[in-house]
């Protein structure tokens, strides 16, 4: 493992709804693999950066919103293994924020595309559309270099195999093994490598009842051995209320485990609450994958 890269650490949550509830729950800390290429952005890009560095000529274009994570971690690694980066971004042109100020001095070039341009970006002939158009618009990035596309969340075949590594990082007992769910990527890993009598449990943080559970599944994941609870989505993705933002601060506050209301807020609030409805059977242990998400801008990048 890279010397700046951080084993993961497992800790008990001690948070007073659940106290008596007779359930336990873990925490696995990928949090703090590394302060910005850490969590499941760490275990997708792992297995992708031998790739990358496979082919030293090449770029990678990857996408994501103004505040994506992935666009942050994908930067960082850019940075830290020395390869070239570029961040199609989804929104207008001009637009500024302390994400997106790093991953530019990370070296990561980026390319403004509208709400209705990036909902192609799956579509493989508005793939080679773009690749054209961005080598015509800067000819000295892309000057005769090939391009590794990374997925939006970077959820590509390679991405399995690190999210498939995550249960042999919880060296203790458990039953049940949870993460939040958004492109799921992570989930389908996880189910694919959980040891025998465990389940996987995933938290979505979106609206995919329609499709999610099938995208699972055609990752590999064995559908008996994982399930996808959509109760605690909150609107939608990035969509929050008082009462989440209530209780990312109280769990915080109480744990010392920071979380925010997009990904492992949601995780946090919805496995409480299942726990305290007897989701669980009495006896259970829980551990919750911590996917990381929260940047200190300020700290250096080693």
């Amino acid at each position: 493992m890279d010397s700046r890269i951080r084993e993961s650490i497992i800790q008990e949550i001690q948070y007073s709804p659940i106290v008596n509830s007779g359930v336990r729950l873990f925490v696995l800390r990928d949090d703090l693999i590394h302060p910005f290429l850490n969590g499941n952005k760490y275990r997708k890009l792992k297995f992708n950066i031998p790739e990358i560095l496979s082919q030293p000529e090449s770029i990678v274009i990857t996408f994501g919103g103004a505040w994506s994570n992935h666009l942050v971690a994908t930067a960082a690694a850019g940075k830290m293994y020395r390869f070239d980066t570029f961040g199609v971004v989804r929104g207008d042109e001009g637009v500024s924020n302390d994400a997106l100020r790093f991953v530019q001095e990370c070296g990561m070039k980026i390319h403004f595309l509208s709400r209705q341009e990036y909902r192609l970006r799956h579509e493989p002939e508005f793939l080679i559309s773009l690749e054209e158009s961005l080598r015509s618009k800067y000819p000295d990035i892309f000057n005769h270099r090939s391009v590794y596309f990374l997925p939006e969340g970077g959820s590509n075949a390679l991405a399995i195999p690190g999210c498939e590594e995550i249960p042999k990082s919880i060296s203790m007992p458990c039953d049940y093994i949870a993460c939040a769910c958004g492109t799921g990527a992570t989930l389908a890993g996880i189910s694919r490598g959980l040891k025998p009598n465990q389940r996987a449990v995933g938290i979505a943080v979106l609206k995919g009842e329609n499709f999610l559970p099938e995208v699972v599944k055609n990752r590999g994941a064995d559908p008996e051995r994982f399930e996808l609870i959509f109760d605690f989505v909150f609107g939608g993705y990035a969509k929050h209320n008082v009462e989440l933002l209530d209780f990312c601060n109280r769990f915080k506050n109480e744990t010392g485990i920071p979380v925010e209301p997009v990904y492992s807020g949601k995780l946090f609030y919805g496995l409480i609450q299942l726990i305290r409805n007897g989701h669980f059977p009495s006896g259970s242990i829980v551990t919750a994958v911590h996917t990381g998400g929260i940047f200190d801008f300020n700290l250096p990048l080693s």
